[in-house]
């Protein structure tokens, strides 16, 4: 069975799929039956696009740059002067050290952050 190509796009930190059947109307509430060998495709292709998602948000970006002026200041202090949370600052901080951005040297409370260049 032939499909027509899918289009993939990424906005911010969500991927968007678009999959047509080979009668490809506008019709909202077409449904789409797939092979376990087009499942797999578009499986592959969806895998492919969010391992090499290594996009940085604004905040993220706003968290580097608080780091850069103080590489000292706490998760506390980052999320006080960004007036966020702190749990968002704290899961924002993980992803950058997930992609390999910072690191933390040293204890929680008398550590500094180290900014890698990526």
């Amino acid at each position: 069975m032939y499909l027509p190509e899918s289009e993939y796009k990424q906005r911010d930190s969500m991927i968007y799929a678009t999959l047509r059947n080979k009668d490809y109307s506008d019709k909202v509430n077409d449904k789409v039956k797939l092979s376990a060998n087009d499942k797999s495709k578009i499986t592959d292709n969806v895998t492919e696009v969010t391992d090499n998602i290594t996009e940085v948000t604004k905040l993220q970006k706003d968290i580097i740059s608080i780091i850069k002026n103080n590489p000292s200041i706490t998760n506390a202090d980052i999320a006080k002067e960004l007036n966020t949370a702190r749990e968002t600052i704290t899961r924002n901080i993980s992803k950058l050290k997930s992609l390999g951005v910072l690191e933390r040297v040293g204890s929680d409370r008398k550590g500094s952050w180290v900014i890698k260049n990526k």
